[in-house]
């Protein structure tokens, strides 16, 4: 709501034409022809009073004047700042984290932390430990860009392998079942002034999906095969993940060049 819709917005207006119209007046009694003695000249009482009104009426418009910059510039840092949306995304057999900066500044200094219920019932150390450490390490996500981070595989009967560790296509599907409802509660800081306060769950968006293109198959390729893994045959697990949140920025771009 802006200022001009508030009530106390036209509350000072009011009061502030008062307390200007009021010296006037007593001044222009001074110009009527009249019998009564008091009105024959400006005495030192009322000289008094419609300069005191008169700095009263000053004093209020200055400080509306201060509260209305303020309010625009609280109105311009709330439009011009980096915002953070979350979701869960599904591609290529897995479930990821999407984090994505839809505001018009890069967002700084980002810090999550997850609940330990969800950390604690997670079937993979290896994916557990890069959730812990998104609060110990900030990062930042520039304008209009998305980063993602594993959650877990999609429902599937090949088996996979996390780091050091292999699982089978009916254990992730046990711990989907037992866990999709389970609340993914992300809260945190960004910025050093904005809060995180996500709530969701898998379940929430169990259908979800994202669109890409083949160019990217091969980072997805990178992931499904371990790469997780700290060897040298396989990029860390993050770098892919960076790699597709790259690609769809710039087809995103090309899209938006060839709609113009």
């Amino acid at each position: 709501m802006g200022i001009k819709n508030n009530r106390g917005f036209w509350i000072v207006i009011t009061v502030g034409l008062c307390l200007l119209i009021l010296p006037l007046l007593i001044n222009s009694c001074y110009l009527w022809e009249t019998n009564i003695h008091i009105l024959h000249s400006p005495s030192p009482w009322t000289s008094f009073w419609a300069t005191y009104l008169a700095a009263i009426a000053s004093f209020i418009m200055i400080f509306f004047t201060w509260k209305t910059l303020n309010e625009m510039k609280r109105q311009w840092n709330e439009t011009n700042r980096a915002r953070l949306t979350f979701a869960i995304v599904a591609y290529d057999g897995l479930f990821l984290l999407k984090i994505t900066n839809c505001g018009s500044i890069t967002a700084y200094d980002i810090k999550l932390k997850f609940n330990q219920q969800f950390l604690d019932n997670h079937f993979s150390y290896t994916i557990k430990k890069k959730l812990v450490s998104l609060t110990d390490k900030p990062f930042c996500i520039e304008s209009g860009v998305s980063k993602y981070y594993y959650i877990s595989p999609i429902y599937s009967d090949a088996s996979c392998r996390i780091g050091g560790e292999n699982y089978d296509g009916p254990q992730i599907k046990k711990w989907l079942d037992e866990h999709k409802s389970d609340r993914i509660i992300i809260k945190g800081e960004y910025n050093n002034t904005y809060e995180i306060d996500e709530d969701f769950s898998l379940e929430e968006y169990i259908n979800g999906a994202i669109v890409v293109k083949d160019d990217l198959t091969l980072a997805i390729e990178r992931i499904k095969k371990g790469a997780i893994v700290q060897n040298d045959q396989y990029y860390p697990m993050q770098k892919s993940l960076d790699i597709i949140a790259k690609c769809i920025q710039e087809l995103r771009n090309r899209n938006e060049q060839q709609d113009n």
